[in-house]
């Protein structure tokens, strides 16, 4: 039966996010095998999903089967009959599965020790619980797949800061998405560029509005900034960072300002992020009274996190 913590995660629907949760869960249960994905979809795998090598040079096989009822014997024969014919050949094979405990463990037992005897490579059954269970060992990673179940206050990798909580968590809502930026830069730089014509066009008749020039041309570009950048970044990425303020696009579509800030759990003085503008995936944040005290953390997890806060909002709501 499935534990009270590993029944909250829910096999995916598609087989490519389970591709994905294999692969991340492999290369935690076995840390010293650099796994990979075999091939893409649509081309011959040889009964393979994702291949690793052993730092002795051997090759271990995963074959990810994506199902809610038990394997049938003829579903393993035929994965392990495709993966006898992978090269280099494989040192083990392990059948990381989604269905249900049942008698599929016993039958590839039986068939492991025949094909020993042969002389051929042996098979395993991988459970769901225990890709969860190796999921666990660590939680960004964790979160990542399943970020329905991750706590809204969670974001420091290798464990949530003790200074940290959600009353030190600022996050507010653009009402606009990637593309309106976008486009409002857009408008914003061909707004300053007619001002300019038409003012040099005749100056003689616009000399006040001359000496407002530069500064409005200052503002103009700092708008254009403000909108364009941002906008243009989140059209290829889901999160950006940019002095101290993390922006992420939402699983709605609209863009999110984050700011963090939490005590520092070494001195007590307060951890503000350093980072200019930036889209790599991790961030640190400083001590103000000590530079020397720092703790990275992972501002992909503060995307979505929005919706967990106005889900919470609204309970609290229903309960006042």
């Amino acid at each position: 039966m499935p534990t009270n913590a590993t029944s909250r995660f829910l096999p995916p629907g598609t087989d490519n996010e389970l591709e994905g949760i294999i692969l991340d869960a492999a290369k935690l249960q076995w840390p010293a095998i650099e796994f990979s994905p075999n091939s893409v979809n649509g081309q011959a795998q040889n009964g393979v999903d994702i291949y690793g090598m052993t730092p002795e040079g051997r090759w271990i096989g995963i074959e990810c089967k994506n199902s809610i009822r038990e394997l049938r014997q003829d579903v393993i024969r035929d994965a392990v009959r495709a993966a006898d014919t992978f090269r280099p050949p494989l040192e083990r094979l392990y059948i990381a599965t989604t269905a249900p405990d049942g008698s599929a463990d016993e039958f590839i037992r039986k068939l492991t020790q025949d094909r020993l005897q042969a002389g051929k490579f042996p098979v395993f059954i991988w459970r769901w619980k225990q890709m969860v269970g190796a999921l666990g060992r660590d939680l960004p990673t964790l979160y990542h797949h399943f970020p329905e179940q991750r706590p809204a206050d969670w974001f420091f990798r290798g464990g949530l800061s003790p200074a940290l909580r959600g009353n030190r968590i600022a996050i507010k809502k653009i009402p606009a998405r990637p593309w309106q930026l976008l486009l409002t830069g857009l408008a914003v730089l061909a707004g300053q560029f007619a001002l300019v014509v038409y003012v040099i066009m005749d100056p003689g008749d616009h000399q006040v509005l001359g000496s407002y020039l530069p500064a409005m041309a200052f503002l103009g570009l700092l708008a254009f900034g403000a909108t364009f950048v941002p906008g243009g970044r989140l059209m290829w990425t889901k999160s950006m960072c940019a002095f101290g303020w993390v922006i992420e696009r939402g699983a709605d579509g609209y863009v999110y300002l984050a700011k963090v800030k939490f005590g520092c759990p070494k001195c007590g003085g307060e951890m503000k992020t350093h980072s200019a503008l930036t889209a790599d995936k991790e961030q640190t944040a400083r001590c103000v009274n000590n530079h020397n005290h720092e703790e990275v953390f992972d501002m992909t997890l503060l995307v979505d996190v929005a919706s967990a806060y106005r889900a919470r909002a609204r309970r609290g709501a229903m309960k006042g």
